[in-house]
């Protein structure tokens, strides 16, 4: 699932490459003279970690099901066509037995 792969992916980009320094620590003190900006009103959830954890489970659990019912849905239908194909067909032994000419 790609929720337990992203889980594992971690960011290329440092504070460090995001400023073009390859060397030493960068380390951010303050957001800036005005304290907010853009990103951190449009971007920021407040949400709590056991929040998102939550929610993955419960996303996982959704698609595993309805993945499930789609699944079970297209072979039933896919079962239902073979079986009138078949008799549809009327290629089936009885007629060998009878001698049927079509």
């Amino acid at each position: 699932m790609p929720l337990f792969r992203n889980a594992k992916l971690r960011p290329k980009s440092t504070l460090q490459s995001a400023f073009g320094f390859r060397h030493g620590k960068t380390q951010q003190k303050s957001q800036g003279f005005m304290g907010g900006s853009f990103n951190t009103r449009d971007f920021f959830h407040g949400m709590s970690t056991m929040f998102f954890k939550s929610i993955k489970w419960i996303n996982a659990g959704i698609y595993y099901f309805v993945g499930n019912c789609v699944c079970c849905a297209i072979c039933h239908v896919g079962l239902i066509a073979e079986r009138w194909f078949f008799f549809a067909q009327v290629n089936h032994p009885q007629n060998l037995y009878y001698q049927t000419i079509l």
